[in-house]
């Protein structure tokens, strides 16, 4: 069952989604209808939309992440993770002030770019 229902997540395109929940359907209703319940808009590949979410496509935030952490990856484990949440938590105080410092009710990117 487990396969039929990772075949099911994994369908590309509606069709094939319908093929594999009548599968479904017929080895086991009960479990059907719990797949019915769970939405499967929400989890299933066939329903994914295609293309860009966002008018932003690109990986600096990645890039910068990767260079951020490059210096803590030489490190063990948990050294490694201490000093990641420590920058981590450096990252989000600067953020914090950057945040109070306008009074408006959008941050100037959301302003200008409604502008």
């Amino acid at each position: 069952m487990k396969g039929l229902v990772l075949q099911l997540a994994w369908s590309y395109s509606e069709a094939d989604f319908r093929a594999n929940l009548e599968q479904i359907k017929e080895w086991d209703f009960v479990v059907y209808q719990d797949v019915m319940k769970q939405k499967p808009e929400t989890w299933c590949r066939a329903f994914y939309k295609i293309g860009n979410y966002c008018e932003d496509v690109e990986n600096n935030s990645t890039e910068s992440w990767n260079s951020t952490v490059s210096k803590a990856r030489e490190k063990m484990i948990v050294p490694m993770l201490e000093t990641i949440a420590r920058l981590t938590m450096v990252c989000i105080a600067k953020r914090d002030v950057i945040a109070g410092g306008h009074e408006s009710l959008c941050t100037p990117y959301v302003i200008e770019y409604l502008e």
